[in-house]
């Protein structure tokens, strides 16, 4: 079975164990989302929630498992602003961002629209909060990307810095991936061998499982120094996994015999890097490169898969105000 896929199944236990107790017109309601983790991540924000309506006496009940329909239908939407209000004032643990605030808001307002249209309540309180109560000035922060001198130089550290030539071949073979396709490091960590399409076609490519798809592969093609990289450490790979008797299917192996995680991955970019490089740098690096070399958004935004043209042309399509200027000009 596919990683990516068992991860979301054991997701899908924990989380059906959480809601066991749990009333069928409240756990229903997660039935609506495909992945297993925006189910539980949602389900922890409904949780804290009501928990915190019943803390506060808005809920008369001892726990969750005892809610009524009739308990939802009594709470207000002021209710929820003093909820809200010290989650931004941090009187709850950690104080939350108002892009947090938001999100968090946005699944309470699917919640009881919801209810709503299944007759559980009569109304939407969340629609009677103030627009512009959690408003967060809409900015866009520029992507970091680092220079080829950077990268050259991540390289040179990693076959410097390191004795164990296992880890050096693994190591280079995983940035030039991410550097030859743009792929994110949750996809490359759950890549197994039989995802690699190296000699199939005349241009080698891989089948990934994308952001939030748990169904639908796509197919993502890499550079020629990639596939070298990567044919270079399957050999490696080969006595590897023999010597040790490893049955993992995963591409990438730790020196503990399983799959590499992220967070090793993280730290070995940290380290070679001198703290100059993260993962997802180099998958802006490749929209840069590739946007320089072909001028075609459209491109850039298929080979990295991003949700629509407007994320992808604000992270690589800069103009300044002259040449804005200078366009309008020739009019």
């Amino acid at each position: 079975m596919c990683y990516k896929i068992e991860k979301q199944r054991k997701i899908e236990q924990k989380l059906a164990k959480e809601l066991k107790d749990i009333p069928d017109f409240i756990s229903d309601f997660f039935d609506r989302y495909k992945s297993a983790a925006t189910k539980r991540v949602n389900w922890i924000y409904i949780r804290d929630m009501l928990n915190w309506m019943i803390n506060n006496k808005y809920i008369n009940k001892q726990s969750i498992a005892e809610i009524n329909e009739t308990d939802m239908q009594i709470i207000t939407s002021n209710n929820l602003i003093k909820y809200l209000n010290e989650l931004k004032n941090g009187f709850l643990g950690r104080t939350n961002s108002l892009d947090s605030i938001n999100t968090k808001k946005n699944v309470f307002s699917a919640f009881w629209n919801y209810l709503r249209q299944n007759k559980y309540v009569d109304d939407n309180v969340i629609s009677h909060i103030p627009g512009n109560l959690y408003k967060s000035e809409k900015r866009y922060k520029e992507v970091e990307i680092p220079t080829d001198e950077q990268v050259e130089k991540f390289l040179v550290n990693i076959t410097d810095g390191n004795k164990n030539e296992f880890n050096i071949i693994r190591n280079i073979a995983i940035v030039q991936l991410i550097k030859g396709s743009g792929i994110r490091s949750e996809e490359l960590i759950n890549m197994d061998i039989s995802d690699l399409h190296l000699h199939e076609e005349k241009r080698p490519y891989m089948m990934i499982l994308g952001k939030g798809n748990i169904q639908e592969y796509d197919k993502v093609y890499m550079s020629e120094q990639a596939r070298m990289n990567i044919e270079e450490y399957l050999k490696i790979r080969t006595f590897f996994v023999t010597e040790r008797e490893i049955k993992d299917n995963a591409l990438f192996l730790s020196n503990e015999n399983n799959r590499l995680s992220k967070g090793a991955i993280t730290g070995f970019f940290n380290l070679y890097s001198e703290g100059e490089i993260y993962p997802h740098m180099l998958r802006h690096w490749v929209g840069s490169k590739l946007y320089e070399e072909t001028k075609d958004i459209v491109l850039v935004q298929r080979q990295l898969r991003h949700k629509n043209l407007e994320t992808a042309a604000r992270y690589y399509v800069h103009m300044d105000e002259s040449t804005i200027a200078d366009a309008v000009l020739d009019l």
